[in-house]
């Protein structure tokens, strides 16, 4: 507000105290004069013509500011009014727009989720209504056992207690699946909630930027004018479409992912359940069995019929114990359980390189600088921000500590070389998670690449990324025997798949897709292409679900073709931009 607005309203609101300045300041005059001997009748008829003078523009001064608010306040009448108007046609808009733009993609993915479980809940079924049928047969068989003895009264009873057991176990892997069913609605519903209530923070932005935008153009407006002409709300409505659907395709992305990432947490909540029970059920057929060994054992009274049938059961048990343990390692439990184990070992490392940066004076790390400068030339030149900082950093740790394995300089704290091996390959994850991107319409060509991934309909084109690798380095090829159809089958069909990779096989597979396009006629993204499913199949050999600490390193070259594909596919991704249905672009990096 300007000093002449500011001196207004505030005459405005404490006009009797400005007339009452104004009088005070005249008589002061005129008793200065009157003491200095000059005043005179002449000089009273003035003052008291500036007094009634200075009085009215006082008063004018105030009727001109009520005249300013009481347009003002029209003008908030007014804007309210057509905010009115404005505000149930944009709630309307914006459930419409939200919904259209959200329900399609959590039915996809529900779908895709409800499709890549479905086998896992087969699974967990048909082993269920096995285990309930063998089990029942069991009981009949107690029940002509004869317990002419303690021990065999207690066998019995113990043996009975466990097939209660089981049925609990199994019922329990039945309600799962439909316990599951809430449990997906809900956390698809927490994400859709999240999503609104971002956007209804952008909505209130925007209904306020809409009441400035009408202020300060009924600053024009004539009351002579038709309100209804001078602002459309329909035009307002579009505007405020047009917002929300930018705004939307900013979100949307990151819904997706979050989306992926909580069902990817919640498939190995339940992976975790079954194999829980699947565990439960092993422990419990360990003992039947053992019981059961022990009934015919000391079954000296029994008749025939009854050792024969008891020697069946202990059969039985034996092979549902056995089919608990591979169900227990079925690939799409294993998959999932890998990714969670890899995710707590990065951990487990970060802890590990301090120690060694501990032992070892990182002014070494500069030294180490020169090797990688030799593996690929220029690359401190291509660091030009924080992030590409930060990774080139984890580079040079990878290397120092792959220096210190080989020299065995430090083998209390790094006695297996396999440390070294995944360190390669956590550089090389981090690379490609902050350079590689899918994009939507790669999303959409996955998944209508099912049939033709299971068909291995692509198999020439894979051929093809074969034969460079044998050109580039021979002993690698090995590494992708058995990895097509099949890897590429369970890529289509996984509904995880977010816009970023969270590892090298997803990333190898965004690019084999882009190569199925037909876009690509550079032989380096082949090469990238398997050098990245290798470095992942590497990273697995060497992680067990079931173990916290990797395995051991089985053979020590494949440390150094860790080390080799690392560098080879830095040098390729930093060297390329790439955009079309996925991006690669260490610049933006």
């Amino acid at each position: 507000m300007t000093f002449w607005g500011w001196l207004k309203r505030n005459i405005y609101y404490n006009n009797n105290l400005w007339i009452l300045l104004w009088c005070l300041i005249l008589v002061n005059i005129m008793a200065f004069l009157a003491l200095a001997g000059i005043f005179s009748l002449f000089l009273l008829v003035i003052f008291l013509i500036l007094g009634i003078a200075g009085i009215l523009f006082i008063k004018s001064l105030a009727y001109f500011e009520e005249e300013q608010d009481l347009k003002e306040v029209n003008n908030h009448i007014i804007i309210n009014r057509l905010m009115q108007e404005i505000k149930p046609l944009c709630e309307e808009i914006f459930e419409k727009e939200i919904k259209a733009a959200v329900e399609p993609l959590s039915e996809e993915i529900c779908e895709d989720f409800e499709e890549d479980l479905g086998q896992l809940w087969a699974t967990g079924q048909d082993f269920a209504n096995e285990v309930d049928k063998i089990i029942g047969e069991i009981d009949p068989v107690l029940k002509i056992v004869r317990t002419t003895t303690d021990e065999r009264y207690k066998l019995v009873e113990r043996l009975k207690e466990d097939i209660e057991l089981i049925y609990n176990i199994t019922k329990e892997l039945r309600y799962m699946r439909e316990k599951s069913s809430d449990d997906l609605s809900r956390v698809i519903d927490n994400r859709k909630n999240g999503l609104k209530s971002a956007l209804n923070a952008e909505k209130e932005i925007f209904y306020e930027y809409i009441h400035k935008l009408l202020l300060e153009q009924l600053k024009d407006y004539r009351e002579e004018q038709d309100i209804a002409q001078y602002f459309d709300v329909y035009k307002l409505a579009d505007q405020f479409t047009g917002v929300l659907k930018k705004s939307l395709e900013n979100r949307l992305n990151i819904f997706r992912d979050e989306i992926a990432k909580d069902l990817e947490n919640y498939s190995a909540d339940i992976v975790g359940k079954m194999q829980k029970y699947t565990l439960k059920i092993m422990n419990v057929f360990d003992e039947m069995e053992e019981n059961l060994n022990k009934l015919v054992e000391n079954g000296k009274n029994e008749s025939v019929l009854v050792l024969r049938r008891l020697n069946e059961e202990v059969l039985q048990v034996s092979f549902l114990r056995e089919k608990a343990g591979e169900i227990m390692l079925t690939l799409s439990w294993h998959d999932i359980l890998l990714e969670r184990r890899w995710q707590k070992q990065k951990e487990d490392l970060e802890a590990l390189k301090y120690k060694v940066l501990n032992e070892i004076d990182e002014e070494l790390l500069e030294g180490v600088k020169q090797i990688i400068e030799q593996e690929i030339p220029g690359i401190s030149y291509f660091i030009n921000n924080p992030k590409q900082a930060l990774w080139y950093k984890m580079l040079l740790e990878a290397e120092l500590i792959y220096q210190v394995f080989k020299e065995k300089k430090l083998n209390d704290v790094i006695s297996d070389g396999v440390y070294s091996l995944l360190f390669f390959v956590l550089v090389l994850e981090d690379l490609v998670r902050q350079s590689i991107r899918f994009s939507e319409e790669g999303l959409r060509i996955k998944r209508s690449l099912k049939k033709a991934a299971k068909d291995g309909e692509h198999r020439e084109l894979f051929n093809n990324i074969k034969e460079l690798l044998k050109i580039d380095k021979s002993e690698l090829e090995v590494y992708l025997e058995d990895v097509y159809p099949r890897l590429f089958y369970a890529f289509c069909n996984n509904p995880y798949v977010r816009i970023i990779p969270d590892n090298l096989n997803l990333a190898a597979w965004f690019l084999f897709i882009f190569m199925i396009g037909g876009e690509v006629k550079d032989d380096e993204i082949y090469l990238l292409t398997g050098l990245l499913l290798i470095g992942h199949k590497l990273r697995n050999s060497y992680l067990d679900p079931l173990k916290s600490e990797p395995l051991s390193l089985k053979k020590e070259y494949e440390l150094d073709f860790m080390r080799y594909l690392c560098y080879r596919a830095v040098g390729i991704i930093v060297n390329k931009e790439i955009n079309g249905v996925v991006s690669v672009s260490f610049k933006n990096m």
